[in-house]
């Protein structure tokens, strides 16, 4: 096992210095990044996004002359970006999605004069996913405030990337029911366009107006939720207002919004832990897991978190073991549970390695930049060999005198490359649109022995 742990540090070393090239590929990489050139530089975002449901109240006459079909989720959405004109220009581009219709937009100098130089033209390339703001006259460089108002209408059977049904069981007052659930994890350039530059981290303030049947997160943790109440009426809707905590500065490719059926919260100074309330009683070994790894992490190897408090959701029914976010990590309801009385040690060592995995990415999330898309994987393994060092330095499975996590961690990966090494792809490739960034975010795990 020594000879192991050298041969994983070592080949860890040698990894870290040869993959990261100076000079190779240095054409080929300046043009598939050529989508992110611009002569703005925004420093931060205003977002007030408006979901629409088929049972939702207030639907207004954007709803009405922007709705497409009954397969579709619809959000009204405004932002305010504070952003710094570097070259005078008449064009302005930004990363969106083709679901998005801009309808309106104008850039206001951020100072007395309050000029204002209104959008002329939208115009959206499909394959570079840009969409370019074209002004009349030459906007002056300088410091404005660009407001756009804008429609999304996804379409649920064509992108299930954001949206999927599940069926879970809900148990009220000794009655039983199956209820088909929509949940939507969605990513900023698919709700709002933005700059998704490789250089450049925003903070963003965020609030979002929703059924109130539904409980919203986001990267950062709520600040205020309020019932909405139009103005002209005053009256209670079942509509509410999420009030987020703005972000410290980060990529814009970090920011989630996530919106699912109303969920109990067991919180702790550190963590909040999202989950339906059944699972009050199981998910308290990952709890304690999770806060642990925290302590080790923060006290003896990093500094302070940049989140005040990491938010570990977990949802019935996931497609994925985990989805790791910057402040956020959603996990798989059946991969975070654990009741000594029913799984396997298996379960609980499953269960303590994607937990510690997610908290270990809060260090690492928001160093990684667009242009670093390629070596995602590099990121990834580093976060999982952090996590299994911490939880073997806190002895996670506490039953044991030395949990032995690392040595199982590196005796596992070295038979997952035996069991995988055909079915590999090459480590570095370029990202031409910002689509393909999805693409590089495959990594092979495995547990031996683990119940499915």
């Amino acid at each position: 096992m020594a000879s192991l742990r050298l041969l994983l540090y070592g080949g860890l070393i040698s990894i870290i210095a040869t993959a990261f090239p100076v000079g190779e590929n240095t054409k080929k990489s300046s043009i598939a990044l050529d989508y992110y050139l611009d002569d703005v530089v925004p420093t931060h975002y205003d977002i007030k996004l408006i979901t629409y449901f088929k049972r939702d109240e207030g639907k207004n006459d954007t709803y009405t002359k922007f709705k497409k079909d009954e397969q579709s989720r619809y959000f009204y959405g405004e932002f305010n970006a504070t952003i710094d004109i570097i070259h005078p220009t008449t064009k302005i581009s930004l990363n969106s999605s083709s679901t998005i219709y801009r309808y309106s937009g104008e850039l206001i100098e951020n100072n007395a004069n309050n000029i204002r130089h209104f959008v002329e033209k939208f115009d959206y390339n499909n394959k570079t996913q840009i969409c370019d703001l074209y002004f009349k006259v030459e906007v002056p460089r300088g410091n404005y405030i660009l407001n756009i108002k804008f429609f999304n209408a996804i379409n649920v059977a064509e992108d299930d990337v954001i949206f999927f049904k599940t069926k879970y069981i809900t148990k009220l007052e000794s009655k039983v029911w199956s209820n088909a659930t929509d949940f939507q994890l969605i990513e900023a350039q698919r709700f709002f366009p933005c700059w998704d530059k490789p250089t450049i981290r925003t903070t963003f303030n965020i609030s979002i107006k929703h059924h109130r049947n539904y409980k919203a997160f986001s990267n950062m943790p709520i600040r205020q939720e309020e019932v909405y109440k139009p103005k002209l009426h005053n009256i209670e809707t079942n509509m509410q207002w999420t009030h987020f905590n703005t972000t410290p500065a980060m990529y814009a490719h970090l920011v989630m919004v996530i919106l699912s059926p109303l969920l109990h919260r067991s919180s702790t100074n550190r963590i909040d832990m999202w989950h339906r309330s059944y699972c009050a009683e199981h998910i308290k070994f990952a709890q304690r897991i999770a806060n642990k790894v925290m302590m080790k992490l923060k006290f003896e190897w990093f500094k302070k978190l940049e989140v005040p408090k990491l938010q570990l959701v977990a949802i019935p029914y996931f497609r994925n073991d985990t989805n790791m976010n910057f402040g956020i990590v959603i996990i798989r309801e059946t991969n975070i549970i654990y009741d000594e009385n029913v799984h396997s040690v298996a379960q609980k060592i499953e269960v303590a390695r994607l937990v510690a995995r997610g908290v270990a990415y809060q260090w690492f999330g928001n160093l990684i930049s667009p242009s670093w898309s390629s070596y995602s994987w590099l990121y990834d393994g580093l976060t999982t060999l952090f996590g299994m060092d911490a939880l073997d330095a806190v002895n996670a499975l506490e039953d044991y005198e030395n949990s032995g996590m690392l040595d199982l961690f590196i005796v596992q990966q070295y038979e997952s490359l035996n069991s995988y090494g055909w079915f590999l792809t090459e480590l570095l490739s370029e990202a031409s649109s910002p689509s393909e960034i999805d693409l590089f975010s495959s990594f092979f795990r495995d547990v031996k022995g683990k119940n499915q």
